[in-house]
């Protein structure tokens, strides 16, 4: 994959042929993440899911939103604690990541939460330690936001209402969220 300055004078022959011939294409960041997409699906190689995590960190201040809710689509894989490389919607913030999900989610699990097999479970989704990671980890908030962007979860993943609500961490699950995840209307919403 080659870039070129849109300011570049193309010569018209030379670059009918390469469009015609669909061997260039203007740069579109949605493009180059379907691409990436596929890459990652059929052969997800840990070099491979490092570099695509380091492009496309560099690629993110410069996303739009409407880019940035199509991250998580990309599927991207993160690397866990056990070394193994996992997609990032099954990731959760370790407590190393200074979330404030991940850090509850640790103090639910040593307070008795390990005694329950699929909560003690747990643990091998969260993502390894920012100071173990594949690359440096220079602004830990940044990365944070990054990888929130991509879907790694903060804290006790929950999905329940039979699958209306979906997936979602439990701090997100305030009463004035559950209601506009379910349309109970205004009235019904604030009581």
């Amino acid at each position: 994959m080659t870039f070129t300055r849109p300011g570049i004078a193309w010569g018209r022959p030379g670059r009918t042929f390469l469009e015609a011939h669909r061997l260039v294409r203007p740069y579109r960041p949605g493009r180059v993440f379907e691409a990436l997409r596929d890459l990652l699906a059929k052969s997800p190689s840990d070099a491979l899911c490092r570099d695509a995590l380091s492009f496309a960190l560099r690629l993110f201040p410069s996303l739009t939103e409407v880019e940035r809710r199509r991250l998580p689509h990309t599927g991207f894989r993160l690397p866990t604690g056990d070394g193994d490389w996992i997609k990032a919607a099954r990731c959760l913030f370790s407590p190393a990541w200074g979330t404030e999900g991940g850090r509850r989610l640790a103090k639910f699990l040593d307070a008795g939460g390990n005694e329950i097999p699929p909560l003690a479970a747990l643990r091998k989704r969260w993502l390894s330690d920012p100071d173990d990671w594949p690359v440096p980890v220079s602004d830990l908030a940044a990365y944070v936001d990054f990888l929130k962007a991509i879907g790694v979860g903060d804290g006790l993943p929950l999905s329940w209402g039979g699958g209306r609500l979906g997936a979602a961490n439990g701090r997100d699950m305030e009463p004035g969220v559950v209601a506009r995840r379910l349309p109970l209307g205004d009235e019904l919403g604030r009581v």
